[in-house]
């Protein structure tokens, strides 16, 4: 297995753990899917980001990326890809919003989870405001709650915010886990999200 670790600042301090994503990235999605099944008892703090104001890394060419998805999916209980029509340049500015006001009322996981699979295994456009109200309902979040999130300026300026986080602590593409003030970011995070935390905690316990 590999891992790529970026220090920044400090040791590490187990116990503080985060996932940053966004609906941009298919590599989210199937991070997300992963640590649902294997991490969820850590309670890692799901962070919606813009992944546009990170800095993100150059992506492989598009054909290559996608055929390892499809292969990663489909070697687990993940559904089978369905991309969406113009992937990978998907404007999710409102749903990372709406992923933001759902993760203020609890539902981070439950909403990310669902608009990722609307996405990622039903093809649908994140712009779309029908692709999040289905996301919504799968996650008990009434429509006109979407709407005043979307409407409203605090949900759009907590992403902000978040994001703006992510960049001060060092993040520069998604997916990422923090660990305290380690970031672990590559492929170990989709073939094997417990072997990564566990090495990552016991090399910071030992640091």
């Amino acid at each position: 297995m590999t891992i790529d670790v970026v220090q920044h600042g400090g040791n590490m301090v187990p116990g503080n753990i985060a996932f940053y994503y966004d609906f941009t990235s298919p590599e989210s999605y199937l991070g997300l899917e992963r640590f649902a099944k294997t991490i969820a008892a850590f309670a890692p703090e799901l962070t919606p980001v813009r992944e546009a104001d990170l800095d993100p890394f150059p992506q492989p060419e598009d054909a290559p990326r996608r055929a390892n998805l499809e292969e990663l999916a489909a070697s687990r209980d993940v559904l089978p890809f369905v991309w969406p029509e113009g992937f990978p340049d998907l404007d999710t500015t409102d749903a990372v919003t709406v992923a933001t006001y759902a993760k203020s009322i609890g539902k981070a996981a439950v909403f990310s989870l669902s608009l990722f699979r609307q996405i990622y295994a039903g093809g649908r456009d994140p712009s779309d405001i029908t692709t999040i109200y289905l996301a919504a309902a799968a996650s008990e979040i009434h429509p006109r709650a979407v709407d005043q999130a979307l409407s409203r300026d605090k949900p759009a300026a907590d992403a902000d915010a978040a994001t703006e986080a992510a960049r001060a602590a060092g993040i520069v593409s998604v997916p990422t886990l923090r660990i305290g003030q380690r970031l672990l970011v590559g492929p170990a995070l989709l073939e094997d999200a417990a072997g990564v935390l566990k090495q990552a905690l016991e090399a910071g316990s030992s640091e």
